[in-house]
């Protein structure tokens, strides 16, 4: 082999080598995605080179519009035209794709713009119902209102019964220092009583009556027994059942064997009764509370006492219930104070504090048939 063959020879597997080597770094490229790189290697490429790497690029594109990658062809076909503007298949396919991406690009506006429609149609139509659910609702709420206010049917009355044990804490300053006795006293017994109740929007009314009877005595030879009676008017139109109430209180103290009593001053005290409250005000699910002052006028009908009160606070919580009847499990307290004359006895004071639990049974009556 003479020298210029073997030059020649050497030379072409060089440069078989090197287009190997670019053919593989662009099919890389290619796998990549890597356009700057395809770019890259198309513009350093000589012109033997070109040729091949072009055909493997366009080849590329092609293979990325059957796939539908119709961005990733355009950028190969944009390098390929970079590299060789007179590419004249590169710019076939590039005004091919250019032209597919724009259809494409209608297509999806299109939808777009259909999704905005039903989008918009959707919240229309959801506006509109709900719309007319309000005025259905204002409809409706206005109409019960109008029954609540102008028709009165069982639905209005209710009633209530109670028992329960009870505890009378008492004692008597001016009692203490003309029995020489202890400071306080105490007794047991039970508590019971009823109401009947009213109730409309704008007005509530409410008869009712407590009796505690304290036969029990703990601490004392006294027995004792209270008796409550009240008439209420009030409204809930603020949302808190408030009421006004007037009636009559009676406490009566005897000994144990029947005669009068030996640790409190007076044996009896009567009173009318001029009342301020909120009463079964729903706090809670099931739950309600009741607090009330009462003045006690006790200077009208017992001598030596000129002022007298009560302030009273409860709780109930429904446990069970049905359309009829609701029972409820409830705490109730009762603080009775009676000051004394100052001419009898300067500072001192008849009370009474008288804490219970029972159970209640609240029935309702209901729309007729």
């Amino acid at each position: 082999m003479s020298m210029r063959k073997f030059i020649f020879a050497a030379f072409f597997c060089f440069f078989a080598v090197c287009v190997y080597a670019q053919t593989q770094e662009l099919e890389k490229a290619l796998a990549a995605k890597d356009v700057s790189a395809v770019r890259s290697l198309l513009t350093a490429a000589s012109q033997k080179e070109k040729l091949k790497l072009e055909n493997a690029a366009f080849n590329g594109a092609k293979q990325a519009v059957r796939d539908n990658d119709l961005e990733f062809a355009q950028a190969l076909t944009e390098a390929i035209l970079f590299s060789n503007p007179d590419h004249r298949e590169a710019q076939d396919l590039y005004t091919s794709i250019k032209e597919m991406l724009r259809s494409q690009q209608l297509v999806a506006d299109r939808k777009q713009r259909e999704r905005e429609e039903a989008d918009s149609k959707a919240r229309a139509e959801a506006e509109k119902k709900a719309q007319e659910e309000r005025a259905a609702k204002r409809l409706a709420d206005s109409e019960a209102l109008y029954k609540s206010v102008h028709e009165v049917d069982l639905r209005n009355f209710s009633a209530d019964v109670f028992l329960g044990p009870t505890l009378n804490l008492f004692g008597s300053g001016g009692g203490n220092l003309y029995f020489n006795s202890k400071k306080a006293y105490s007794s047991a017994g039970l508590v019971s009583g009823f109401s009947a109740q009213f109730t409309h929007p704008y007005i509530l009314i409410k008869l009712g009556m407590k009796f505690s009877w304290l036969t029990v005595p703990v601490s004392t030879q006294d027995l004792s027994w209270i008796l409550s009676t009240r008439l209420g008017i009030g409204t809930a139109a603020a949302g808190v059942p408030l009421f006004l109430s007037a009636g009559y209180t009676e406490l009566r103290y005897y000994s144990k064997g029947g005669g009068p009593a030996v640790s409190m001053f007076y044996n009896r005290i009567q009173t009318p009764i001029i009342g301020f409250g909120a009463e079964n005000w729903e706090v809670y699910k099931n739950l309600d509370v009741s607090f009330r002052f009462d003045w006690l006028p006790v200077s009208v009908v017992t001598r030596f006492m000129d002022f007298g009160m009560d302030f009273n606070a409860g709780a109930r919580y429904k446990f069970w219930s049905t359309d009829i009847v609701s029972v409820y499990a409830g705490v109730d307290l009762d603080t009775y104070i009676f000051a004394v004359k100052s001419d009898f006895g300067k500072g001192y004071a008849d009370w009474n504090i008288v804490p219970a639990v029972y159970v209640a049974a609240v029935f309702r009556g209901q729309a007729p048939k």
